[in-house]
């Protein structure tokens, strides 16, 4: 099941790689959610920012994965992570100016990501590609 509450007319400014983001991370709560998924998608706009945050109901992202991708543990031949989805999100949303915010334990995993706000004044600079 997947369940939305997208907010109409909230716009950030992005690209096709933060497409790809986003769809990793919906892929990465379906695929590791069990046989029976349920994740949320919501849009949550402020004055200046608007978060999207994907849940799912999974067991949660392992301890030692998750202290590499929040920063938390420096890279290793120890410490490195499982996969690349999630450190691709990160390197995306830092692009677009953007945070990142997990919240996981085992009864699932909330990604928040935050991004300023388009303006009507037209692109600004950034993103992956300057």
């Amino acid at each position: 099941t997947i369940e939305t509450a997208l907010q109409p007319d909230v716009r950030v400014e992005g690209g096709q790689q933060l497409q790809t983001a986003l769809a990793e991370l919906v892929e990465n709560a379906i695929v590791h959610d069990g046989d029976s998924p349920d994740v949320s998608i919501a849009t949550v706009p402020s004055d200046d920012h608007v978060a999207v945050r994907i849940a799912d109901s999974g067991p949660g992202i392992p301890p030692a994965d998750l202290a590499v991708v929040t920063r938390e543990t420096d890279i290793t031949e120890l410490t490195h992570g499982q996969g690349l989805g999630l450190w691709f999100v990160r390197w995306v949303v830092d692009a677009y100016d953007g945070g990142v915010e997990i919240d996981s334990e085992p009864g699932g995993t909330t990604v928040t990501l935050r991004f300023p706000r388009a303006t009507a004044s037209g692109p600004r600079r950034g993103g992956p590609n300057g």
